[in-house]
């Protein structure tokens, strides 16, 4: 859904008049929910990957806090590489299996070649990265409410860009 197409600005005009109708208390589970529901129009499988780093990332942040030094930069390092070799798998392994298919190396089929990138995977994997590397340095505390981290993850109209 591009942001000058009518599907979603219909969306957007949807969940603005309700945002603002409901009481404050339940506007981040709502806001929560409402990105998660526009993700899953393109792909329920890739939201629940968006949602399994998300809960992977908050768990470990919520770790790192009464961890040891050592423990902090094992737990740091172990995530960021998880979050970059899933990043790095949807990005590059598409390529990889055009080229090898392109040069005859080995005849792969048609499903192999049509791989599909979940749309803004980049964007929610470099927020999920530097969301550790802030807690590590302590520039930020561990966000202890789950639906104010999910929601600052997948936040829909930054998926988007």
């Amino acid at each position: 859904m591009l942001f000058n197409s009518f599907p979603f600005i219909l969306f957007l005009t949807i969940v603005v008049l309700t945002y603002y109708l409901i009481p404050l208390a339940g506007r981040k589970y709502f806001l929560t929910a409402s990105s998660y529901f526009f993700y899953a129009l393109y792909s329920v499988p890739w939201t629940i990957l968006m949602l399994a780093l998300t809960i992977i990332t908050y768990i470990a942040a919520i770790f790192m806090k009464d961890a040891k030094p050592h423990q902090q930069k094992q737990l740091l390092t172990f995530v960021v590489l998880a979050l970059l070799i899933v990043l790095s798998y949807f990005k590059y392994f598409n390529t990889i299996v055009i080229l090898v298919h392109s040069l005859g190396i080995v005849q792969l089929p048609n499903t192999l070649t049509n791989f599909l990138i979940p749309v803004g995977i980049s964007y929610y994997v470099f927020r999920l990265v530097s969301y550790m590397v802030d807690v590590y340095w302590e520039n930020v505390p561990a966000e202890k409410d789950f639906f104010n981290f999910t929601c600052y993850v997948s936040f829909f109209p930054h998926i988007l860009s």
